[in-house]
């Protein structure tokens, strides 16, 4: 129902092709209502994620920062969506996305994952009905949509010769982050993606967070993590040596 939702309202926007610009953009994520962090009121957003961003660009360089807004889905979805797509220095994602790009998003979940029970080890403990039952039970999760939207959407941008100059990514190394970096490393190759962990949390609780080898050989990984200070800076490396910054 969302797709289909996202599919109808996107069709009556006219797409600003953004050319002769060279484009930074940056991932963030926009809240339903009114009030609060993250939601977009009267016009403005109230930026949750890079608070006060804009204020330490050149005012000649600002009309080319866009933001790529994510919407958290809830019951004001539909009024919020449309707030999003007319909102000045937003890049929104679905109108970029053509007829083919929607029905691939529809059937996703109707694909099966062939899985190999001999590949499927961690610490010599097979795992793989564990993998199995984890992909039968988010078949329709709103991240799984969320991921196939920001890699169109950049396989999109690609057709029109845009030129990105640099990508800030709000990373938390899920499903919808290797999406959108994904697309980013395979159509434009030239493009250093820059990953901000703008948050402290328990590195125990949330192992995920540290990207993998097997994630960087996928294309799945940035180019550099960016932390908020020193001490955080070898928290990204736990699995491999990605390099990180402050």
């Amino acid at each position: 129902m969302i797709i289909l939702c996202k599919w109808f309202i996107s069709s009556f926007w006219k797409i600003d092709l953004i050319k002769d610009k060279n484009l930074f953009l940056v991932d963030t994520f926009v809240y339903s209502g009114n009030n609060g962090q993250g939601t977009i009121n009267n016009g403005l957003y109230n930026d949750r994620y890079f608070p006060g961003l804009l204020d330490y660009i050149k005012k000649t360089t600002v009309s080319d920062v866009y933001y790529l807004p994510t919407l958290l889905i809830n019951k004001d979805f539909l009024p919020s969506f449309i707030k999003v797509l007319k909102q000045n220095n937003f890049l929104a994602k679905e109108p970029y996305l053509k007829v083919i790009d929607w029905f691939n998003l529809i059937i996703l979940p109707f694909v099966k994952i062939n899985l190999s029970k001999n590949c499927l080890k961690f610490r010599n403990y097979n795992i793989y009905d564990l993998v199995e039952d984890e992909l039968i039970f988010n078949k329709f999760t709103i991240s799984k949509l969320i991921s196939g939207i920001n890699y169109n959407f950049i396989k999109r941008l690609s057709s029109r010769a845009i030129n990105i100059k640099g990508f800030i990514e709000w990373y938390e190394n899920q499903v919808i982050d290797r999406g959108m970096i994904l697309g980013l490393r395979r159509y434009f190759t030239d493009v250093k993606v820059i990953a901000y962990q703008g948050f402290v949390v328990s590195p125990i609780d949330n192992f995920y967070i540290a990207p993998t080898k097997y994630e960087d050989d996928h294309k799945l990984t940035p180019h550099l993590i960016a932390v908020t200070g020193k001490c955080m800076l070898n928290e990204p490396k736990r699995n491999y040596n990605i390099k990180t910054i402050v």
